[in-house]
């Protein structure tokens, strides 16, 4: 017997950057729930296939399409693939990123601008490219995953949090621009448990009000949230997911 629900079996969720960290646990989510999933990956195609297998196994359906999200190419050849072998793209989710950390008086133009292509004009460019799919199907919502850096900024990540700041303008922009059809909405993560910040002592660094670091499926319940008829009424919000990371008052700042 098939653990997923059948509600969702119609709908179709395109989650970029999902062979691995939070666009996997993104991708298993919404295929539990009865989402047919494109896994997008752009080096590791082992690991795409394997979470495609994961997806399959539970009785959902999946592809994997091989595409880097800051060619206009490779993104054009995403969706005909989706579109390929599904009926719909209901849901996107943007979470295919790079960090290219260094202190700004020492960051290079490359890692200003590969940081900025892949982490914001990418997805520009990937929300244009589908309007007219989602406009024609009269209905969609798209799902970009940004930063509690963008909102509050990091040493060492001028780069990264430019791009995550100016994404959640854009989603605030294209949710005015989209509606009442296509729903935008941007979650930002605080510290986040992946193979990517496995060198960090996450615990330490968090210092979070809830005691721990995030897991991936935290943030994949936000995005499952957002997915479903639950957050229909949901539009150009950006959702921290930081477990209060920067709730100190000053008073508190001052007591410790």
């Amino acid at each position: 017997m098939s653990a997923v629900k059948d509600i969702n079996m119609s709908k179709t969720a395109l989650v970029t950057g999902s062979s691995r960290g939070i666009g996997r646990e993104i991708a298993l989510t919404l295929a539990k729930d009865g989402y047919s999933v494109v896994v997008n990956y752009v080096s590791s195609e082992e690991a795409a296939n394997k979470v495609v297998e994961e997806i399959k196994s539970i009785g959902a359906e999946a592809i994997a399409v091989k595409a880097n999200v800051s060619n206009k190419d490779d993104l054009q050849k995403l969706i005909d693939e989706t579109q390929k072998a599904f009926s719909s793209i209901d849901i996107v989710v943007n979470n295919a990123g790079i960090t290219r950390d260094n202190l700004m008086i020492r960051m290079s133009e490359a890692e200003w601008t590969e940081v900025l292509n892949t982490n914001f004009v990418s997805i520009v460019n990937f929300t244009e490219m589908l309007i007219p799919i989602m406009k024609e199907q009269g209905k969609g919502k798209i799902i970009n995953l940004t930063s509690t850096v963008g909102v509050h900024g990091n040493a060492g990540q001028a780069n990264y949090a430019a791009a995550k700041s100016a994404l959640i303008s854009f989603t605030k922009i294209k949710a005015r621009e989209l509606m009442p059809f296509i729903q935008v909405n941007a979650i930002a993560p605080g510290l986040v448990k992946t193979d990517m910040t496995a060198r960090f002592d996450l615990e330490k660094l968090s210092q979070t009000k809830l005691g721990r670091a995030a897991n991936p499926s935290d943030i994949a319940q936000c995005v499952l949230w957002l997915a479903n008829p639950s957050g229909d009424y949901v539009t150009g919000q950006t959702i921290e997911i930081d477990g209060g990371l920067f709730l100190w008052s000053d008073v508190e700042a001052l007591a410790n």
